[in-house]
């Protein structure tokens, strides 16, 4: 049953190999609808007929929509009769779901079939009518894409998780295959039939049979269609000498310049080319040309000297309902939910904290964000860097609107400021899913299993009430004061587990219902008396182990992954970034690790966790069983001097 209701799904369904076909059929029937239109005697027998345009217009597309329907209707029933001899049980959820795909298709056929007959009523060519079908069912998107991938490159706070497009797609069907809108969807489609279908009637009225073999036919049309994509190449021209290239500032106005004019030169050389139909035309309306390239490059200066007020947008208070806060990375190593559709977000501490957390736009907000806004702003040229948190802030306006940013915060902002928000219940219960956890876990059925260390443990119901209870308990004093000073020791990954069949081939796999990640610092005691009574934590792996214990100590260093290293480490050991020395002097052990801190929170950034306290130096040390046994560092300015005469090799 459920390997039959999946391949009834894929073939189908709407959004399956059912509506690749329906863009097909579309297509090929919008294209070839009135291809008489573009010969001088089938096109003046066809309009010697006596009969009405507008009844042999609706004839043409009526006979077009009943060869797909009952075509698609014959596929549907067919599929559904041997779906249903060979054992696919018809329920209600699977005849819903054959209704909607053929519906939704039938009404995505429309909307393409529309495009096409648009296209070719204001082309005189089959080959010029295909491209103008591209044109008319692409330029938005491609508009739209230009637009982010402008707000990505000069915008320092626009957020890479914006979504696709900026908006809402309102004139491309394809936008609502691939979206999740489907209702709404179906709706705008069919919208878009009827207004495609008006204007390829009035474009079909006004045709005359001297217009058969032209390209294009109707000035306006060719104006339009010469300006976007000319504008739009001379802006990617640019996009793509920047992306090619290191530069300056005064390399960067060149190289926006001269892809600017080399781009809408020559797409309106071609454009022409094209119109015409010949070659010597590529130098008409040349003077065109010059205007369409200063067009394009003030565009591209508009982004990056932000005319827009982008980088600089807070709202006043007074205009803000609430807002949401969240990391980049999120509040955990591992979070996500695949019950919910936030989890198809690429950024799902981002998508999760949109949703559910409402935090007061207090004053101490509206500090927050001015200063992340300034700080992403000169993050560029920044001398004198420090650790800096990528933030998701986003405000819900009063107008109804929802605006994002992302934007920068330096480890060394006022603590008390970071305090007034990250210690606050409501970001710390959403950040930490404390208010959904408990309903996500029971909605599904499996094994609860948390990781810790490398080692795992299978919980009860019982166990997971009292490990959620500590982990509460420790967040009653989580804040940004907290995490400057303690040590991270581990995190927890805790996920629901279930065996799931592969309803295709029959194949059993594990999967995770959901996984969350509770980070856990040294001062979180009931968190780290739950793990020790699972027999998970080991304090001997984070702290100085036994001399006796200890074969050989390898001690590295990276210079790389540190933004503000000291003059005194920068200089150290000349330009090699990466240094490894083994110490098996027992001597040496107790100099060493003098003073040495768990190493755990250099490498972990998706938290409020500043690495740059850290050292440059790593130590590992090997029991006789050549195993790990601690892993550790110093604290910055804690280093002892024998460290830095070991002699180290860059060889690994």
């Amino acid at each position: 049953q459920m390997s039959l209701a999946h391949t009834a799904q894929n073939y189908l369904s709407f959004q399956s190999v059912s509506t690749g076909l329906a863009i097909v059929y579309a297509i090929l029937l919008g294209l070839t609808s009135f291809n008489y239109l573009y010969k001088n005697k089938t096109i003046d027998f066809y309009f010697s007929i006596p009969k009405k345009k507008m009844s042999y217009f609706g004839d043409v597309c009526l006979n077009s929509v009943l060869v797909y329907t009952i075509i698609s209707g014959i596929f549907y029933i067919l599929s559904t009769v041997l779906a249903a001899v060979v054992g696919l049980e018809l329920t209600g959820s699977v005849v819903c779901m054959l209704l909607k795909g053929f519906v939704f298709n039938l009404v995505l056929f429309l909307a393409y079939y529309s495009i096409c007959i648009l296209a070719q009523s204001v082309c005189g060519n089959t080959f010029i009518s295909i491209l103008m079908a591209g044109y008319l069912g692409a330029i938005e998107i491609s508009v739209r894409f230009t637009l982010r991938v402008l707000a990505e490159r000069f915008f320092q706070t626009y957020p890479s998780n914006d979504g696709y497009l900026l908006g809402k797609v309102l004139t491309s069907p394809l936008y609502y295959v691939v979206s999740e809108e489907w209702g709404m969807g179906m709706m705008k489609n069919l919208i878009l039939a009827i207004i495609f279908f008006v204007l390829a009637f009035i474009a079909y009225k006004k045709y005359k049979g001297e217009y058969a073999g032209k390209a294009v036919v109707y000035k306006g049309v060719r104006y339009l269609v010469k300006i976007t994509v000319s504008i739009l190449a001379a802006i990617w021209a640019a996009i793509i000498l920047l992306s090619s290239f290191s530069y300056t500032d005064k390399e960067m106005i060149f190289y926006i310049v001269l892809g600017g004019a080399l781009g809408a030169v020559i797409v309106a050389a071609i454009c022409e080319i094209v119109f015409a139909r010949d070659i010597h035309a590529m130098f008409k309306r040349i003077w065109q040309a010059p205007i369409l390239a200063v067009l394009a490059i003030v565009f591209v200066f508009s982004f990056r000297q932000d005319w827009y007020g982008f980088d600089s947008f807070v709202p006043e208070r007074e205009d803000v309902v609430d807002c949401a806060i969240a990391l980049d990375g999120g509040e955990a190593d591992a979070q996500y939910i695949i019950t919910k559709d936030l989890a198809l977000d690429p950024s799902y501490a981002a998508a999760y904290a949109r949703e559910y957390m409402h935090l007061p736009y207090t004053s101490e907000v509206k500090e927050f964000a001015e200063i992340g806004m300034k700080t992403s702003r000169e993050a560029m040229n920044d001398k004198n860097k420090t650790y800096v948190y990528n933030v998701m802030i986003m405000y819900r306006m009063k107008n109804g609107k929802e605006i994002q940013r992302k934007i920068s915060i330096h480890a060394d902002t006022d603590e008390n400021l970071l305090n007034a928000i990250i210690g606050t219940d409501e970001y710390k219960n959403v950040s930490f899913t404390m208010d959904n956890i408990d309903n996500w876990r029971r909605l599904t059925k499996g094994e609860n299993i948390i990781y810790y260390d490398g080692y795992y443990s299978k919980l009860s119901e019982d166990e997971v009430d009292e490990m959620l209870e500590a982990y509460r308990k420790d967040l009653k004093h989580f804040n940004y004061t907290m995490v400057s000073n303690d040590l991270l020791l581990g995190s927890i990954s805790y996920s629901k587990q279930t065996e799931n069949v592969n309803a295709e081939f029959g194949e059993s796999q594990t999967i995770d219902l959901f996984n969350q990640g509770f980070p856990v610092y040294e001062s979180f005691d009931n968190t780290i008396a739950f793990l020790e009574k699972m027999n998970l934590f080991n304090e001997a792996y984070y702290s100085r182990p036994d001399i006796n214990d200890i074969a050989y100590l390898e001690v590295s260093f990276d210079k790389s992954n540190r933004s503000n290293l000291s003059t005194e480490e920068s200089d150290w050991k000349g330009n090699l970034s990466y240094g490894v020395s083994e110490v098996s002097d027992m001597e040496l052990f107790d100099q060493l690790l003098d003073k040495t801190v768990s190493s755990y929170g250099v490498d972990y950034s998706s938290h409020w966790n500043n690495p740059d306290r850290f050292s440059i130096f790593r130590i590992r040390a090997y029991g006789y069983d050549n195993n790990v046994i601690a892993e550790l560092t110093y604290l910055k300015g804690d280093e002892p001097d024998v460290v830095y005469d070991l002699e180290y090799s860059d060889e690994f």
